[in-house]
């Protein structure tokens, strides 16, 4: 687990080697999640380009609702992402 700091506050992300369900290993990807909190915290600052929000929304590939966020890998990779992923490994 990596740790983004932002306006002095500390928020986890989580990153996975993962494949679509529909694909074979060929198609590994590396993703990196964030709670949903960080999303709330980043706000509309995040569609400004250059900014420091933008910067760092651009590293998350997906926000998990919070309530999710501590769930097992494999949990999260098939049920909690905008496509369901086979989970490779975290790291």
């Amino acid at each position: 687990m990596e740790i983004i700091t932002y306006q002095e506050r500390d928020y986890p992300t989580r990153t996975f080697d993962v494949h679509l369900v529909e694909e074979d290993e060929d198609g590994i990807q590396t993703i990196t999640i964030a709670s949903s909190l960080l999303d709330e915290a980043l706000g509309s600052d995040k569609f400004i380009d250059e900014s420091e929000e933008q910067k760092i929304d651009d590293t998350i590939y997906f926000y998990v609702d919070a309530e999710f966020f501590d769930l097992d890998a494999e949990t999260i990779c098939l049920e909690h992402l905008d496509e369901p992923f086979v989970l490779i490994t975290e790291y």
